[in-house]
């Protein structure tokens, strides 16, 4: 049993201590940084294109074949000098929305596959693979842009292809690597990293594109190809699917995390996870999150392949405003992310259900970025509240983290990375329908007037999308997660962990038959794991209990 006394932090920290690096910060804590700097990667590999397109394409050519957009009467915003620098590629406004959105052709065509392998082979692995193989394509896209523009859409299916294996394998992670009630803050702060990535993609695409090396936008792909690369390597030394995995945690840390998660390990013989798909596919719940996920997704990923545009075609920004400009949006995203976990586990232990949290937190990040992005249409023209509106519309939207993108693990963290595949796969369709929307209304018409009509219908998916969760949702595992068999085993250890002052020290109790502890559990009495079969028992948290 693990008891507490009144000692001293440093204790609680030599307490929690493993080895190396291990010393100084909890393996889970490592790991969180690391998959944040892989959310990094992925979303300057997946945004970079966005910027560069901007210096990328001939726009007086493009300009001659389309009627002139003054209808909001503004001048260019940059300096003549940077304007006058124009790209080499004659791609009109439809054929830019197909260059943008065919990274999401491909991206959701894996995320079910994703989760499924995830479970199969460890997250690790195909966590690894996605940035690796995003990061080798985004080397080899300069090449691909110069040699036909149909090459550089094949590269961008690919990219997404990859890409889609990097979410639903976060959250198989995740269920495995949580404890219960830091779930919240580390999913929270894994997944800011896709905007961080964001927010630093933006403006140093556009840097790189002015100034950069091999002709200006070319650098913007080898630097952030490089860098995921080099993290790459980083992940494939530093990681571990589980925590019965690694090698150097501390013994107290992994007790920890197994006594509030347990632990799966997949039975090498047949390797099979059966999810009970008429069962998944009948349950409410599974569908607002897939309701929640399409709205997000449209106002989260039009806005970063589309937002540039709009800038430049509508604002009249030049190409170092325009980067930065565009990332702001997400900065406010990101400091909705961080700070959604804390609220989101403040909340609960207020007493608050998860239900109630997980409706409360969405609500937030889908009903009032509905209202803001209303307003982004009466006042276009505006740049000043253009900009702010879009900012906070956003922005907002990042408190989402602790609404439905979470809700997998609670309703199923058995099948979390499956049931991300599924609400991935239907919400990143939004990727490439949105700029085909895009292309469609303001083709030869880039005007104020079209984009509006794309606020509003922003505005309404994520009305919808707010509603259907707010609505549908649930908190707490489903009966098919608990009982569904499994080829997998699972085991927990017989520990308990009371923390009311910082400090651990590690007490054996043995076999002595007079523990209360044990008797109230109803387990047997020793301080060994239990390894049990899962068959079709109930679980807790997604893993059979080892109860006898």
């Amino acid at each position: 049993m693990l008891e507490v006394s009144p000692i001293g932090i440093e204790d609680y920290r030599q307490a929690f201590a493993g080895k190396g690096l291990y010393r100084h910060m909890p393996a889970r804590h490592v790991l969180a940084i690391l998959a944040f700097l892989g959310c990094v990667n992925l979303f300057t590999l997946r945004v970079n294109l966005s910027v560069a397109l901007v210096a990328m394409v001939n726009y007086t050519l493009v300009s001659n074949t389309s009627s002139s957009n003054d209808e909001c009467g503004l001048q260019n915003n940059g300096s003549p000098a940077l304007e006058a620098k124009n790209g080499e590629f004659n791609w009109d406004e439809q054929l830019q929305g197909h260059v943008l959105g065919s990274f999401f052709y491909g991206y959701c065509l894996t995320q079910v596959l994703g989760g499924w392998l995830a479970e199969l082979v460890g997250a690790k692995r195909t966590f690894g693979f996605a940035v690796l193989v995003t990061s080798i394509l985004t080397l080899v896209t300069p090449a691909a842009a110069s040699l036909h523009v149909y090459a550089l859409i094949a590269i961008r299916v690919l990219q997404g292809m990859a890409q889609g294996f990097a979410f639903p394998s976060i959250h198989s992670l995740w269920s495995k690597w949580a404890p219960v009630k830091e779930r919240s803050r580390l999913v929270a702060f894994t997944y800011a990293g896709a905007q961080v990535g964001t927010v630093l993609a933006m403006p140093v695409t556009g840097l790189l594109c002015q100034h950069g090396f091999s002709g200006g936008w070319p650098s913007a792909f080898y630097v952030f190809g490089t860098l995921g690369v080099t993290w790459s390597v980083a992940w494939a030394a530093m990681a571990f699917d589980s925590p019965t995995l690694h090698p150097y945690i501390s013994t107290q840390e992994r007790d920890y995390i197994l006594k509030s998660v347990g632990s799966r390990e997949v039975n090498l013989e047949k390797k099979s996870l059966q999810p009970p798909w008429c069962a998944v596919l009948s349950t409410p719940a599974v569908w607002a999150i897939v309701g929640a996920h399409i709205a997000y997704d449209w106002g989260g990923f039009t806005s970063i392949t589309l937002l540039p545009q709009f800038m430049k075609q509508v604002l009249k920004f030049d190409i170092q405003e325009n980067g930065g400009l565009s990332a702001l949006p997400y900065v406010v995203l990101w400091l909705a992310n961080i700070a959604s976990g804390p609220i989101a586990d403040g909340l609960r232990s207020r007493h608050f259900s998860t239900k109630v949290t997980r409706k409360i937190m969405n609500s937030v990040g889908l009903l009032v970025p509905a209202v803001l992005m209303l307003g982004v249409g009466y006042v276009g023209c505006n740049p000043v509240m253009a900009v702010s509106l879009l900012t906070l519309g956003v922005g907002m939207s990042g408190f989402t983290l602790s609404g439905f993108s979470i809700n997998h693990i609670d309703i199923a963290p058995r099948f979390a990375g499956i049931l991300m595949g599924i609400s991935n796969s239907f919400g990143t369709t939004t990727g490439f329908i949105g700029p085909v929307v895009v292309g469609v209304l303001t083709k030869d018409n880039p005007s104020m007037g079209q984009w509006r009509v794309f606020f509003f219908i922003t505005a309404a998916i994520y009305a919808c999308g707010g509603m259907v969760f707010l609505l549908f949702s649930e908190g707490e595992e489903v009966g098919w997660s608990k009982y569904s068999g499994s080829s997998s085993r699972s085991f927990r250890n017989d520990i308990n962990i009371v923390i009311p002052q910082p400090v651990v020290k590690e007490v054996h109790k043995g076999s002595d038959k007079n523990d209360n502890l044990s008797r109230t559990n109803n387990r047997l009495p020793c301080a060994n794991r239990y390894i049990s079969i899962i068959g079709d028992k109930p679980t807790v948290n997604g893993y059979v209990s080892a109860d006898v």
